[in-house]
């Protein structure tokens, strides 16, 4: 469905372009029409440099006494510049058209295997990179596609459980997950979803995960965005459903954080109690996934 909707917008954008330049040849000013033309991408991209400054602006306001070091002014705006160019391939490249580029691949007995599971409003392109890597070195990997994209948090669940038990089947052996923002409380909501769940993946990696919420979710409108609020009742009944368990959520868990993470703020909200934490500064949300150090602990883990 995000890709349907993404190809969608593309096809607005160009076709309300060719109106503005057809419009200003009608008029006898194909020069002035060109510019208009020209000037509509360029004025959403600016408008998407302001949004993403505008969240850095906020996620500064609400640092507080966050115990994460709090960002210079030059780290957020390299982590703005940074995000930005990746997100136009991500979105309307990766995503939009290339979701199913990189099969999965459930490996063979004896293997160990990667789960990866996206975030909000996203579809399993945006690990093309990932996908890519893994493949070349012959690793067992699935990436899913969350679905349908504005239900809450809980409506992945049967994703998840279905690419563990086909990469299960497979290879024999539990396996690694790895999950960027959203996909993280996706893995928490399954972990709790059937008894013995937390002891089938050998080993989990959140990226920018809210996992006590960020103050970014007050804006969003859709189910999963008030499930991402922090302090609400959804997030305050996955943690009483993890405290029957034997082992906390951060037993065998990494969490990585960007104190510039323009999505997740404050800081800390991505960290879980007793996890391990991998701490990237001047480092925007998506840009973490593409940090280096997140593919170097998985390789770790795997080899």
């Amino acid at each position: 469905m995000i890709a349907r909707l993404l190809r969608l917008a593309l096809a607005l954008l160009l076709l309300a372009m060719l109106a503005l330049a057809l419009g200003g040849l009608a008029a006898g000013r194909p020069l002035a029409g060109l510019v208009a033309a020209l000037a509509l991408p360029l004025g959403l991209l600016l408008l998407g440099l302001g949004a993403y400054g505008l969240e850095m602006m906020l996620a500064a306001a609400v640092h507080g006494d966050d115990p994460w070091p709090r960002p210079r002014a030059i780290d957020r705006l390299r982590a703005v510049l940074g995000e930005l160019g990746l997100a136009l391939p991500t979105f309307l490249w990766h995503q939009a058209f290339r979701a199913a580029a990189w099969p999965d691949r459930p490996g063979l007995a004896g293997q160990r295997g990667v789960v990866l599971v996206h975030g909000h409003v996203c579809n399993r392109g945006f690990w093309n990179r990932w996908l890519a890597r893994l493949a070349a070195e012959g690793r067992p990997v699935l990436a899913v596609t969350l679905e349908p994209p504005l239900a809450g948090v809980e409506a992945g669940v049967p994703c998840l459980e279905a690419a563990v038990a086909r990469l299960e089947a497979a290879t024999g052996r539990p396996p690694l997950l790895v999950a960027h923002s959203m996909g993280g409380l996706v893995w928490r909501a399954w972990r709790v979803a059937a008894p013995g769940n937390a002891a089938r993946l050998a080993g989990v990696m959140t990226i920018g995960t809210p996992h006590h919420g960020t103050w970014l979710a007050r804006l969003g409108l859709s189910r999963n965005a008030r499930d991402m609020r922090p302090g609400s009742d959804w997030l305050q009944a996955l943690a009483a459903a993890e405290a029957r368990l034997p082992e906390p959520p951060g037993a065998r868990c990494c969490c990585v954080l960007g104190t510039a993470d323009n999505v997740v703020f404050p800081p800390a909200s991505a960290v879980l109690a007793g996890a391990e934490t991998l701490h990237l500064p001047a480092t925007a949300h998506i840009a973490l996934v593409h940090h280096p150090a997140c593919l170097a602990w998985l390789r770790a883990r795997l080899d």
